[in-house]
């Protein structure tokens, strides 16, 4: 038996209608349908009522008219999806490219930099081995050519200044040593000479100085800074070092017969067992140091600064002392004869048999002392 088929009304059809069978409210059709306009584009109308014509289940028109709109969202990024990892993988491989490149700079920087200091070290090299074999030479201008050469190198090179100072130090010692055996009053040479101008000119960093034994009569070390340096058995007759810096210097057994010492800092430098004779310091700092039984006649100590010096058994024959400071000082057995100590300071000075005949000294002076009572051959002023 065949069943009748009833066709189809639109929802829209009018009162007679389906919608008019389910009231005014619209029954489920109506909210169907409310749900399609909110839920569906207004393109999807198309849709719909071709599914209706078809007979074909609307929710797969529906998922095909989504997948449409997926496929469109992924060809065009901009409207809401995010970038696919194809491109996130591109941009990481940009960044990494870019640090690879600049590692790759940095490194080919400090390679050509490593290279450019072999190189110039190479060259200091080459020079100082060409300055050092000059030293060598029999003529005295190739000689001065290499002083001078080290003497740049100094500043070129603050790496090498300490070996230059060792070479050039040796130098004096060789060479003034050989003019002073042959001759004892020989003065310094022109080459030696150039070599200390140069070295009192180096960075104060660079080690002492070692001039033991070496003739260096007459130099001009005036200024020069001798600190610490070792000076032991060096002739420096009538050389001179006024305003030179000298404390801590050991000048144990150097003969500095008439050396201008005027205003030079010999502060607890080592001057035992040396000849004074003739020398001038004055104004010079001599505080702290020891000149037992030191030659010091007819030298000149005016406003030379003496304080807590010991000159124990020193002879200072007719040596002047004008204004120096003695506070302090350990004169014990030393030899005043004739000396002039006119305004010198004397206070608490230890004057144990010491001898001030003829010396020109007050009482007032002498009763700052200590143990003034048992000095020897004054007759008071």
């Amino acid at each position: 038996m065949t069943r009748a088929v009833t066709p189809i009304r639109d929802r829209d059809a009018g009162p007679t209608g389906d919608r008019a069978r389910c009231g005014d409210s619209g029954g489920p059709n109506k909210q169907l349908s409310n749900d399609y306009e909110t839920s569906i584009d207004p393109r999807s109308t198309e849709d719909m009522t071709t599914a209706r014509r078809t007979g074909r289940p609307v929710q797969r028109t529906l998922s095909a008219r989504l997948g449409r709109r997926r496929r469109t969202l992924q060809r065009w990024p901009e409207a809401g999806q995010r970038p696919h990892w194809s491109q996130t993988a591109t941009a990481l491989a940009g960044v990494v490219s870019v640090l690879l490149v600049a590692a790759g700079l940095y490194y080919t920087n400090e390679a050509n930099r490593a290279q450019q200091d072999l190189n110039t070290q190479g060259q200091i090299t080459d020079r100082f081995g060409r300055a050092t074999d000059q030293l060598g030479s029999d003529q005295v201008d190739v000689r001065l050519g290499g002083i001078y050469s080290l003497g740049r190198l100094i500043g070129d090179s603050p790496r090498d200044a300490e070996t230059i100072v060792e070479v050039l130090s040796a130098y004096v010692r060789e060479h003034g040593s050989r003019n002073l055996r042959a001759n004892a009053n020989a003065k310094v040479s022109v080459d030696v000479q150039a070599a200390l101008a140069v070295l009192g000119r180096r960075p104060a960093t660079t080690p002492r100085m070692d001039f033991g034994g070496a003739n260096l009569n007459s130099a001009d070390l005036s200024g020069m800074d001798l600190t610490s340096a070792d000076l032991t058995g060096t002739s420096l007759i009538d050389a001179d070092l006024s305003g030179a810096r000298l404390p801590g210097t050991d000048l144990t057994g150097a003969n500095l017969t008439d050396i201008d010492l005027t205003g030079a800092n010999l502060a607890h430098a080592n001057l035992a067992v040396n000849d004074f004779t003739g020398a001038d310091l004055t104004s010079a700092n001599l505080t702290g140091i020891s000149l037992f039984e030191a030659n010091l006649s007819f030298i000149t100590l005016d406003r030379a600064d003496l304080t807590g010096s010991s000159l124990e058994g020193a002879n200072l024959r007719y040596s002047s002392l004008t204004k120096a400071h003695l506070a302090e000082t350990n004169l014990t057995y030393a030899n005043l004869s004739h000396a002039d100590l006119t305004d010198a300071d004397l206070r608490n000075a230890t004057l144990t048999d010491a001898d001030l005949t003829d010396a020109k000294v007050t009482t007032a002076q002498l009763a700052t002392a200590r143990d003034s009572a048992r000095v020897k051959g004054f007759t008071g002023r």
